[in-house]
């Protein structure tokens, strides 16, 4: 059977793979111009393209006609597609920075204590020296003996 408009909606309710390529070829293009102008990680657009094909696929049911055009509800699915990775990215990629905002604090604090106990080496070092050179090791100046 041939695709066409007129029976594209209902050879996708029917699961004919048919209507899934006529929807890449004839829309294709229109599809991954609403996922440039949504979503701006180019390196996902593919996987946005292949989920949308899949929502039209798994959802074609959904789309009654009456509030608009076929073009018009597949403009719908994949503007929302794409703008739902757009908020997952985002949304890992606040992880990533607050994961990396905690390791520059662990980092920090690590460096404090390990300043810490050397302060405390060098000071029980230092106190086992005589007065007058502990003095001058603490002011910075050198005296040779």
């Amino acid at each position: 059977m041939k695709i066409t408009e007129e029976n594209l909606v209902s050879e996708l309710r029917r699961q004919n793979e048919k209507a899934l390529y006529y929807v890449i070829d004839q829309y294709g293009g229109f599809i991954k111009s609403i996922i440039r102008k949504h979503l701006h990680q180019q390196d996902v657009h593919e996987e946005c393209m292949d989920d949308i094909l899949l929502s039209v696929w798994t959802h074609a049911n959904s789309y009654t006609g009456e509030k608009g055009s076929f073009k018009h509800w597949l403009a719908a699915v994949s503007k929302f597609k794409a703008i739902d990775y757009e908020r997952k990215y985002y949304r890992e990629n606040s992880k990533v920075q607050f994961i990396g905002n905690d390791m520059e604090r662990i980092s920090g604090s690590y460096i404090l204590e390990t300043e810490n106990e050397l302060r405390k080496e060098l000071e029980e070092m230092l106190g086992s020296l005589k007065e007058p050179e502990y003095q001058a090791e603490m002011n910075g100046i050198c005296i040779l003996s």
